[in-house]
């Protein structure tokens, strides 16, 4: 398996792990270079709060709201392309937008020269789509 289908693979288990399949949401995004990405969310209740709408670059990002076990959950889902690989990252908090805030400044991602290692212009961009 390419290191690309592993990484889409190990993303898609932890968006889905533990969800009840009662609704889902599905969106889809284009890096340069790259086969579209769909990013699918199964859960008692699951929709795409903001989608970065210049998701065609390096780097695109998402925010998702979705539900476990009664538990509200939003995520910032940020997939980027750099010469040193494909970055996949989820970050998530809840129940409010304001936690997921929190944990986005707070992020800082170390090894391998991630690209993107804290909170920048796109990320802020689609937190702000968020609120709307």
């Amino acid at each position: 398996m390419s290191k690309l289908k592993a990484l889409m693979v190990v993303l898609a288990l932890l968006l889905v792990a533990g969800l009840a399949l009662a609704a889902n949401t599905n969106t889809s995004a284009a890096l340069g270079g790259l086969p579209p990405i769909v990013l699918s969310v199964d859960g008692t209740a699951a929709n795409t709060t903001a989608a970065d709408a210049s998701f065609s670059g390096s780097k695109g990002a998402q925010v998702v709201h979705f539900t476990v076990d009664g538990k509200d959950v939003m995520a910032l889902v940020r997939v980027q392309k750099a010469n040193n690989g494909l970055f996949i990252d989820v970050i998530a908090a809840g129940p409010a937008r304001a936690n997921l805030l929190t944990a986005v400044a707070a992020m800082n991602f170390t090894g391998r020269s991630h690209p993107s290692p804290t909170e920048d212009a796109v990320d802020t961009a689609v937190l702000a789509a968020a609120a709307n």
